[in-house]
């Protein structure tokens, strides 16, 4: 069977939409945790196939029929979606149990099967002894309890399980039948609504999308960092990281503290300003691999030649000077700062941790990088 989880899985997670939009990602932990019951359940009915031997068995099936049901039921209601109208187009794979003794019920009387299975389920999980659920198969007033479930081949038809039932309207017991087989189609069925749910969240990705791509960069702005703010706005609406732009953006308007550098500084800068068309149009396109690309030819060029401990340095600069981490992990970035700068940074740029603001130590070290890789790669 296609797992049908997996690819509404995969939906909701192609998109920030679902976690970042104010208005969805209130779902989107309850849809990933629903999506996970209704995987459990179904792996369990798909990998018993046979008809239940004893009533643990039998209260097993029920139990993981009637969860995969429900929060399929509910996945529909969390999303807004229509479910009703859906579910009484579906087969009956139950109506047996109504229109067969002891209900005998006319045609235009049966109700749905999730009605039917929810009195099955009442009576065969005895929740409480004497329930008032499944009032559309009983009588009004009357109230059903259930003395045993009804595994006996003598009592049961052949492929059917079954329970017993007491009438406190009539004061007698009377067995309830119904397929086995009618109760896997039933949640078979309910599964496969999901397709439904995908499609529904894929038009409405889709939607967003057409509507962002309505919004293009303003090129005209003039100043690069103009343009990029532009560029940063769009990238939030869209829900998009803005932190690699943000970054080239402060690479070419940061008003740098020591002038020794300003030559490293504007042989970067000039790359960093060749990639804005680029940067553009990928926006424009909607095309996040050509963004990255444009982006990491700047930010992300890294020397193939280093000494021994300058990767870990560099991971400790990125990740350590902000105002996000502890005082004592930010007093261990700037020592590996301090420690790259004499190994390394020295031959290009001069930094100085006990004056230089966190961002511009991060912008220069960047630059050492990119001027260092630029080098090696001309020489090779």
């Amino acid at each position: 069977m296609e797992n049908l989880c997996g690819k509404l899985r995969d939906v909701v997670n192609s998109t920030n939409i679902f976690y970042e939009d104010v208005k969805e990602k209130v779902n989107y932990d309850v849809i990933c945790a629903m999506m996970d019951r209704v995987d459990e359940s179904m792996d369990y009915i798909i990998t018993h196939p046979d008809i239940p031997k004893n009533n643990d068995e039998q209260l097993l099936l029920l139990n993981h029929v009637c969860i995969a049901a429900d929060v399929i039921k509910c996945l529909f209601g969390r999303l807004g979606l229509e479910y009703n109208s859906l579910e009484r187009h579906l087969p009956k794979f139950l109506d047996c149990v109504c229109y067969n003794p002891p209900f005998n019920l006319a045609p235009e009387q049966i109700p749905s099967d999730d009605s039917v299975v929810e009195y099955i389920r009442s009576i065969s999980f005895a929740h409480p002894l004497e329930t008032k659920r499944g009032h559309l198969i009983r009588q009004i007033h009357d109230e059903h309890c259930s003395p045993c479930l009804m595994l006996n081949r003598a009592l049961c038809d052949v492929e059917h399980i079954g329970v017993y039932v007491y009438s406190t309207h009539s004061h007698k017991s009377f067995p309830i039948q119904f397929p086995y087989k009618g109760l896997r189609s039933y949640v078979y069925a309910r599964y496969g609504l999901i397709t439904y749910l995908i499609d529904e969240l894929e038009r409405g990705i889709q939607n967003k999308e057409d509507i962002w791509r309505k919004r293009t960069v303003k090129r005209d702005l003039g100043e690069p960092g103009l343009i990029l703010d532009d560029v940063l706005s769009i990238m939030t609406e869209r829900y998009q990281s803005t932190y690699d732009v943000a970054m080239l953006k402060s690479l070419l308007t940061y008003p740098y503290t020591n002038r020794k550098n300003d030559v490293a500084v504007a042989q970067v800068q000039r790359v960093a300003l060749s990639a804005i068309p680029e940067i553009c149009n990928a926006i424009d396109e909607m095309d996040n691999d050509k963004l990255y690309d444009a982006l990491e030819k700047v930010l992300y060029t890294r020397p193939k030649k280093m000494h021994q401990m300058a990767y870990y340095q560099l991971e400790k600069i990125f990740a350590y000077l902000n105002d996000r981490v502890s005082p004592s992990d930010k007093r261990w970035g700037l020592m590996q700062a301090d420690e790259f700068s004499k190994e390394f940074a020295k031959n290009w740029v001069e930094i100085d941790v006990a004056t230089m603001d966190c961002e511009e130590i991060k912008l220069l070290t960047t630059i050492a990088c990119f001027l260092e890789a630029q080098k090696q790669n001309q020489g090779a």
